[in-house]
């Protein structure tokens, strides 16, 4: 397993890894975050490969592709079922099936 470490990292990393710190404190998950806490990488054996997935009020994408999944996926849990697929045939989207 590669560990890397605060000069491996790109400004997007660094980005990724300042926003991801603010949302944690803002949410009160962890008091504090430093570097030494996040450097140390374990394995993560429970990783959830979804396209859009809710866990509470916190809607979430499995990345950039799933951007248009996470909307309708959004769309459908404030509404129904129904309003998401007819906004999916208007987009011509025929991928979203969650």
């Amino acid at each position: 397993m590669q560990v890397f470490t605060k000069d491996d990292m790109t400004t997007l990393d660094f980005s990724g890894f300042h926003n991801a710190v603010t949302w944690l404190k803002k949410r009160d998950i962890l008091d504090d975050l430093t570097w030494e806490f996040c450097s140390n990488k374990q394995e993560v054996k429970d990783v959830v490969k979804v396209r859009a997935m809710r866990d509470g009020d916190v809607f979430t994408g499995g990345g950039i592709t799933a951007s248009i999944d996470l909307g309708l996926f959004f769309i459908e849990a404030i509404t129904n079922n129904e309003v998401a697929q007819e906004i999916q045939k208007f987009m011509d989207y025929p991928y979203y099936n969650l």
